[in-house]
Parts: C-alpha cells; structure tokens; sequence
C-alpha cells in the first residue's frame, strides 16, 4: 500500500495509487520512514492534567479516541441526582 517514486533527470516515476480522503491532498509517503506514531490511540480524559500525545510531525494510521472523563450518578435522597467524577 506505499508509493514509491523516483526522479531521473527530467523523468518521474510513481508506482502505486493515490487516493482521496474528503478534501485532504494525497501525499506520496515512503513506508519505511520512521516518523509513523507508534504510540496509544486511545486515552482517557482525566481531571486537572494535560495529557499530549507525541504527533507532532507522525503519521498516523488510525483515528485517536479520547474516552469521557470516568464518571457515575446515583439517586439522593431529595430524589435528584448525585454525580461523581473521576
């Protein structure tokens, strides 16, 4: 699923496909490079800290899913709801 492209002189050679994903322009991209993200794509949101997650300049493979803060509610005794977070 790479690309592969070569420059000769005045000749350019591309073996592979492109496609388009809603209105983002392809890129040719060597799979052997090793600025693909490597890391979790999945984390949880958590209460007075910052979590960052190293994208900076990676591709990446996958969607990043960011889960809700942990949370649950019970019945008070008035009748209303309680919620507690984290």
């Amino acid at each position: 699923m790479g690309i592969h492209a070569s420059i000769s002189e005045a000749t350019l050679s591309i073996e592979g496909s492109l496609s388009l994903a809603s209105n983002r322009i392809p890129a040719i991209v060597d799979p052997s490079d090793d600025t693909y993200y490597e890391y979790t794509y999945e984390v949880t949101a958590s209460l007075g800290e910052t979590q960052v997650l190293p994208t900076k300049n990676k591709y990446l493979t996958d969607d990043i899913t960011i889960q809700p803060v942990p949370s649950t509610t019970t019945i008070n005794p008035q009748g209303g709801y309680t919620l507690y977070i984290g």
